[in-house]
């Protein structure tokens, strides 16, 4: 053996304990850690679906529609300019605007609008929107009519002339005709 070096033998440690092999955790161990673990998920899963379900409505889309009587009751008007500008800023909000149709598609009672809503000093309408509505209306091209609803955000729908528009979209709680 050189300088510095030991002899290392095998053998019992000093005091003569050897400690258990390691082997893992045991199958109840893991049985019982997968339950608690499953137990938790499903509880944190209810906690997430309750905070949903609770939370105020914003409303847009299928899910979290206000009432009618509370659009109409909160409803201010946007200046376009700025709805125009980020309608996603407004989404969820409630909303009311008065303007001329300029086109509407129906089909079994429920359809959309372009709607006019600013009119300039000469009469002329100018400024869509884009209005979803579940109910049957009998507004037509070029009737004026106020409507209530919520800001869903923008769309982008192709024009009669081939280019497309990028508008505020709004789903229609109420249409006065």
């Amino acid at each position: 053996m050189g300088r510095g070096e030991r002899e290392v033998t095998a053998g019992p440690p000093p005091g003569g304990y050897y400690p258990p092999p390691r082997r893992g955790m045991s199958t109840a161990v893991k049985v019982l850690l997968g339950v608690v673990l499953g137990f938790l998920a499903l509880i944190a899963g209810c906690a997430v679906l309750i905070v949903v379900i609770a939370a105020p409505s914003g409303g847009g889309g299928e899910s979290g529609e206000q009432s009618p009587r509370k659009v109409k009751a909160t409803a201010r008007k946007i200046p376009y300019k700025q709805l125009a500008k980020d309608p996603d800023r407004y989404a969820g909000e409630a909303v009311t605007y008065r303007g001329q149709v300029l086109q509407v598609q129906e089909s079994g009672g429920s359809g959309f609008m372009l709607l006019s809503v600013t009119r300039d000093e000469y009469g002329v309408w100018d400024d869509e929107v884009y209005v979803n509505y579940d109910e049957s209306t009998s507004a037509a091209e070029e009737d004026v009519v106020k409507i209530y609803g919520t800001v869903t955000g923008g769309i982008d729908y192709d024009t009669q002339i081939g280019g497309s528009n990028y508008v505020p979209e709004i789903q229609a709680t109420t249409i006065e005709e």
